[in-house]
């Protein structure tokens, strides 16, 4: 009999001790009263990026980016956030600058 694994045991057992491990340490947070808190996706915050804000709202993708680039005088305060070098954009703010760029006569 041979007692070696072969790779897709070996992973399943990785993930059931990868499991485990994680409810320990959860167990291990609650006896310490801290609070395990999830941490919520972009799209839960609604957060889109110049590609999905291009397709949405019919503007190009290569403005949206000079928008995110331009001064704030210039882009009318653009609403972006920056992490790193991704450029992520609260949906709502973006309607409400694009609602506002419209009634100034930006151009876009």
């Amino acid at each position: 009999m041979n007692n070696v694994l072969n790779l897709d045991e070996l992973k399943a057992t990785k993930q059931i001790i990868e499991n485990v491990i994680e409810k320990e340490e959860e167990e291990e947070y609650k006896r310490k009263g801290y609070k395990v808190m999830e941490q919520p996706t972009r799209q839960e915050l609604n957060l889109m990026t110049p590609k999905e804000i291009s397709k949405i709202y019919r503007i190009g993708e290569n403005r949206i980016r000079e928008l995110i680039h331009a001064d704030r005088t210039i882009s009318n305060n653009f609403p972006v956030i920056r992490m790193g070098r991704k450029s992520l954009i609260p949906k709502h703010k973006f309607e409400e600058w694009l609602i506002e760029a419209c009634e100034i006569g930006l151009r876009i």
